[in-house]
């Protein structure tokens, strides 16, 4: 993921896989917090985009183990 976000560079918010997710839905899903960190500095980051399935990386926090304190930090961070 470190790799991707610093090839896009600004194109942060393109689809980068065959499931239309971005950057920030693998980094949700995969909960990498130094890339996470990374993409959050971004003030242009579009934290509503869609997948495929029409799911933002929020709905990944949400659906997420309850108390994975990893997810629940990450999701603070994208409401902020």
């Amino acid at each position: 993921l470190e790799r991707l976000i610093e090839r896009c560079g600004r194109r942060l918010n393109e689809v980068v896989d065959g499931n239309l997710r971005t950057l920030l839905h693998m980094a949700v899903e995969n909960k990498h917090s130094v890339a996470l960190g990374r993409l959050l500095e971004c003030a242009d980051l579009d934290v509503n985009a869609q997948d495929a399935v029409l799911r933002t990386p929020l709905h990944y926090v949400a659906d997420s183990k309850e108390g994975d304190s990893k997810l629940l930090s990450i999701g603070s961070q994208l409401l902020s």
